[in-house]
């Protein structure tokens, strides 16, 4: 509990080094550990070879030994001691010790030296052997003061390195904990600053790199970037909404004063009132339902719903649809059947916008309306022509744009809020495709759609 209150108080970015530190650490103490414990191992096995190949030279050369006509390496003290541990030899005498009580075992003994008042450092082996029916503990002994002494340094070598590992450690993590806690602590001030105002996230000083900030950076860009979107949408249905309805508002409260001051006694201007402000509240209806229709696009939900279909089945429907609303129309047919990816009610959307359009500029019936299609090797292509009136060229890009009217008193008398072909091209753009007019020949305008294959 009270380690958790600590850490509680420790910022993230000391966690993080603390963390480095200690994992690495831990790992390099483990190795040194296993150097420590190979050094004391490697003393121990090598005087263990040396006193049992020593004893095997006793054994052989037992007699000798005994009449001292053997050379012992003088290193080693050799004490032979008989069945009741009575001394009956020693050789090369360094130190004053006691009859075994041990066998077949390296045992370690730290024993001090009378002389010069030290402490000394030694290893003791012994064996009962047999030798013409008599039993002899051999008990051979070895100063490991250098050995001792090599081990105490490598014990203080080994700790110094680890403490420059922890200091060393201690800096790398730092620099590079504070190196990419900098660029977030960057990114999570800029999008502090980030507001309705000022959708926009800037970090010249950032260097992609192929790791998590970069995707950390990428998401809150591509996060603002969707935010914006909806946010423009937002200010545009506004400003395009209050733009719009001011001109209907104030006909209808024309139309009201009208029949406040002398609807009520005169029954014509009370009648062409009403129908006027009906009229107009339709209209209001169908222009808020095709703002918010471009206000809540979203092109990532939109796209989900994109099936392979075929396309080819939807365009003969929509005419033979259209053929029942308007019997006396012709249209011309040229389909090509196709499959494609794409959303079936916004293309379907596109299409009845297109076909009301023409429709709606060209009243002579006679002239049939020409839905053609063909196919090359990126997109499926449909044209849609009429034989009306037809445009400038310069007006031909400009009827895409919200509210354009090219004659906006002939338009208030057809209806329609000017929005129609802005939602066509939001719904292609939608579906990576294009849309464009051209003029018809002889004459008229032609609508072209591009889908991708």
């Amino acid at each position: 509990m009270f380690l958790k209150k600590i850490l509680n108080k420790i910022s993230f970015s000391w966690k993080i080094i603390l963390t480095n530190t200690i994992i690495f650490c831990f790992f390099f103490m483990i190795i040194l550990l296993f150097l420590f414990f190979q050094v004391k191992y490697v003393v121990k096995n090598s005087a263990e070879k040396e006193f049992k190949n020593t004893i095997q030279q006793i054994k052989y050369n037992f007699e000798d030994i005994k009449n001292d006509n053997f050379n012992f390496p003088n290193f080693i003290q050799i004490d032979i001691y008989d069945i009741r541990k009575t001394k009956i030899f020693s050789k090369n005498k360094f130190f004053n010790l006691s009859p075994p009580y041990y066998l077949d075992k390296i045992i370690y003994e730290e024993i001090n030296d009378k002389t010069s008042n030290t402490k000394i450092n030694i290893l003791h082996y012994a064996e009962l052997i047999e030798k013409e029916g008599k039993y002899f503990y051999i008990q051979i002994s070895k100063n490991i003061n250098y050995q001792s002494e090599f081990i105490s340094k490598t014990i203080i070598f080994f700790i110094t390195l680890l403490i420059i590992t922890i200091i060393f450690s201690l800096l790398a993590s730092t620099f590079s904990v504070k190196r990419n806690l900098k660029i977030i602590t960057k990114i999570a001030t800029e999008a502090k600053n980030i507001n309705i105002d000022n959708l926009y996230m800037e970090n010249s000083d950032y260097k992609k790199t192929n790791d998590e900030i970069n995707f950390l950076y990428n998401s809150f860009n591509e996060m603002i970037y969707r935010l914006n979107i909806s946010v423009s949408r937002q200010n545009e249905f506004i400003s395009d909404a209050s733009h719009e309805l001011k001109t209907p508002l104030a006909i209808i409260k024309g139309y009201a004063d009208m029949i406040r001051r002398w609807g009520y006694k005169d029954e014509k201007i009370l009648k062409e009132s009403l129908s006027s402000i009906s009229s107009e509240v339709d209209n209001m209806s169908t222009l808020l339902e095709n703002l918010l229709l471009l206000a809540k696009f979203d092109q990532s939900k939109l796209q989900a719903d994109f099936k392979i279909q075929e396309i080819a089945n939807d365009l003969i429907k929509i005419i033979e649809n259209y053929k029942i609303l308007e019997p006396q129309r012709n249209f011309n047919l040229s389909i090509i059947p196709k499959k494609l990816k794409y959303n079936r009610e916004l293309i379907n959307e596109v299409i009845r916008i297109i076909i009301d359009n023409a429709i709606k500029y060209n009243p002579d019936k006679k002239i049939p309306i020409s839905i053609l299609t063909n196919i090359d090797k990126k997109y499926y292509t449909i044209e849609i022509s009429d034989g009306g009136k037809g445009l400038d060229e310069s007006e031909t890009k400009k009827i895409f744009e919200r509210f354009y009217r090219v004659d906006k008193s002939r338009n208030k008398k057809l209806g329609g809020s000017g929005l129609g072909l802005s939602i066509a091209k939001e719904i292609i753009n939608i579906h990576n495709g294009k849309i464009y007019a051209e003029q018809n020949i002889p004459k008229g305008l032609k609508l072209i759609i591009k889908l991708p294959l």
